[in-house]
C-alpha cells in the first residue's frame, strides 16, 4: 500500500518543470501551512460547497476532497473548523462516484468510530454498486450509477479513477471488498491501455492521444489493483515479476 501512494506522489512530482533548485524540508511545510491556511480562510460556514454547481450527484465532493487535503496535511479533525466539515459531510446524502470515493479517504484518516465505521462500509458498498458490470465500461464508473446498479453505459477514466481510490481506502480499512471488484478493475484498466503506453480520457475516442492526467491515474490504479490480485505472484520466489502494462505506462510518463 506504501509503494502506491508514493507513486501517486512521484507521478505529481513529475509533471512538475524541471528547475534547477532544490525545496528544503523547511520549505516545504511552510508551503503546506500557507496552503492549510488559505483553505481556512475561504471556508464559509461549515463546508467548501459554495458556488458549487451539484451536477452528477457530488454535493459535498469539493467539502471531502478540502477535507482530505488538510488531513492529509497533518491538521487535527478536532480543529473546530475542519471538525464542522466532517459533522457537515457524515450525514450527508451523496449519489456521485467522485464525492463519494473522496469521501471514502477522508473517513480513512478519521479515528474508526462506530459513526464513521458505518458511513464508511456505506460509501464502499455504494462504490461496488455502481461499479460496471457489463459493457464497454465493464470494470469502470461513470458519474452516477445506473439504478438498477452494475449496467452498462457511458464511462471514463477520470471518474473511474476515484472508484478505485475510494475501495482501496476501504480495503486499507479492514471493509471487505469483493474479490471480482478489483479482477474487474486490474483487467478493465488494462484493457483499456493504449498502443503507445498510455490512456485517453475514454478510451473509444481514437482521434484524440493520450494524456498526462489520465496517465497517471492509469498507472496509479494499476498499482493499485496490482498488489490485490497479483500480490501471491512475487511470493514464487523469483524475485521481481514485471508488469508489462505498467512499465509501459511509466516509460510514457517519463
Amino acid at each position: 500500500m506504501i509503494r502506491a501512494r508514493i507513486v501517486l506522489i512521484l507521478l505529481l512530482v513529475g509533471g512538475l518543470p524541471r528547475v534547477s533548485w532544490g525545496a528544503s524540508v523547511e520549505g516545504v511545510e511552510k508551503a503546506i501551512r500557507a496552503g492549510v491556511d488559505h483553505l481556512y480562510e475561504i471556508q464559509q460556514g461549515n463546508n467548501w460547497d459554495y458556488n458549487w454547481q451539484d451536477d452528477h450527484g457530488n454535493a459535498g465532493g469539493r467539502t471531502a476532497l478540502v477535507a482530505y487535503a488538510l488531513l492529509a496535511a497533518g491538521e487535527s479533525p478536532q480543529n473546530p473548523k475542519l471538525k464542522a466539515a466532517i459533522d457537515y459531510l457524515i450525514p450527508l446524502k451523496v449519489e456521485g462516484v467522485y464525492a463519494t470515493g473522496i469521501r471514502c479517504n477522508v473517513w480513512f484518516l478519521l479515528p474508526q468510530t462506530p459513526e464513521i465505521k458505518q458511513v464508511f462500509r456505506d460509501d464502499a458498498q455504494f462504490l461496488q454498486f455502481a461499479m460496471k458490470m457489463k459493457g464497454p465500461g465493464r470494470g469502470l464508473f461513470d458519474y452516477m450509477p445506473n439504478k438498477e446498479g452494475g449496467g452498462a453505459g457511458r464511462y471514463d477514466h477520470s471518474v473511474s479513477q476515484y472508484g478505485v481510490l475510494g475501495l482501496w481506502a476501504a480495503a486499507q480499512a479492514n471493509i471487505e471488498i469483493r474479490g471480482d471488484v478489483w479482477r474487474l478493475m486490474d483487467t478493465a484498466w488494462r484493457a483499456k491501455q493504449r498502443p503507445d503506453g498510455g490512456w485517453m480520457y475514454v478510451s473509444e475516442e481514437k482521434d484524440k492521444p493520450s494524456t498526462a492526467s489520465m496517465t497517471a491515474a492509469g498507472v496509479a490504479s494499476l498499482f493499485i489493483t496490482q498488489e490485490t490480485v497479483h500480490a501471491m505472484e512475487g511470493l514464487t520466489g523469483s524475485g521481481y515479476s514485471p508488469d508489462e502494462s505498467l512499465d509501459r505506462g511509466l516509460k510514457w510518463i517519463g
